[in-house]
C-alpha cells in the first residue's frame, strides 16, 4: 500500500477527511467531464474538416473524370484517323470511305 493510501485510511479512522475524499470525488469527476465534453468538441471538430476534406477529393476527382474522358475521346479520334490512314483514305472522304471497306 502507498504512503498516500495509508494516509487517507488514517484520515477516515479519525473520521476527520470523509469531505475531503468526498470532495477529490467530485473533483475527479468534474474533471472527467470537462475531459469528454473537450472529447467530443474536438471529434466534432475532426468530422466538420474530413467532411470538407472529401467534398473537395469529389470536385477534384470529377474534374479528373472529365479530363480522362476527353483524352480517351480524343485518342479514340486520332486512332480511328491513323487507322483509316493505314487504309489510305484521303482526308476529305474519311467519314465515307473509311467506314465503306
Amino acid at each position: 500500500m502507498s504512503s498516500s493510501d495509508e494516509f487517507g485510511e488514517e484520515m477516515n479512522a479519525n473520521g476527520d477527511s470523509s469531505g475531503t475524499v468526498k470532495q477529490r470525488f467530485k473533483d475527479r469527476s468534474k474533471k472527467v467531464a470537462k475531459t469528454k465534453e473537450i472529447l467530443s468538441k474536438q471529434a466534432v471538430h475532426t468530422k466538420e474538416i474530413l467532411s470538407k476534406q472529401a467534398v473537395k477529393i469529389a470536385k477534384q476527382a470529377e474534374e479528373h473524370e472529365r479530363f480522362i474522358n476527353k483524352v480517351t475521346h480524343l485518342l479514340g479520334v486520332l486512332g480511328f484517323g491513323g487507322f483509316c490512314f493505314l487504309l489510305g483514305a484521303r482526308a476529305a472522304s474519311m467519314g465515307t470511305d473509311c467506314l465503306a471497306l
